[in-house]
């Protein structure tokens, strides 16, 4: 509903380098890098300014999203769209992020 919304103020999504649906899946080399440094820096936050497609900018932050439950990384290892380089989580593992992205005035 945020995201549906234009006077929430913000946007938020969830990102993969192993993405199930491609709306999940980085769109630029930025987003790819912060996935990265989430995968390496598993306790940290990751923040960045981006382009917005209007032509501004967003402040976005990516925290880890972790797998926390068996359910979590049980259904993405056994999913049907799962890929080949696909990797199989266990618990505690970065499986993305969730990014929120703050328009800058």
């Amino acid at each position: 509903l945020v995201n549906e919304n234009p006077d929430s103020g913000f946007k938020y999504s969830l990102k993969s380098l192993w993405p199930l649906t491609p709306e999940h899946k980085p769109v630029n080399d930025a987003e790819v890098a912060a996935l990265e440094f989430l995968s390496e820096n598993p306790g940290e936050p990751f923040t960045a300014e981006v382009s917005n497609p209007d032509g501004g900018k967003y402040f976005t932050k990516y925290s880890p999203d972790r797998a926390v439950a068996a359910a979590c990384w049980e259904c993405h290892n056994e999913h049907e769209r799962r890929g080949d380089e696909y990797p199989e989580f266990v618990k505690d593992d970065v499986m993305g992020a969730v990014v929120v992205y703050v328009p800058v005035p």
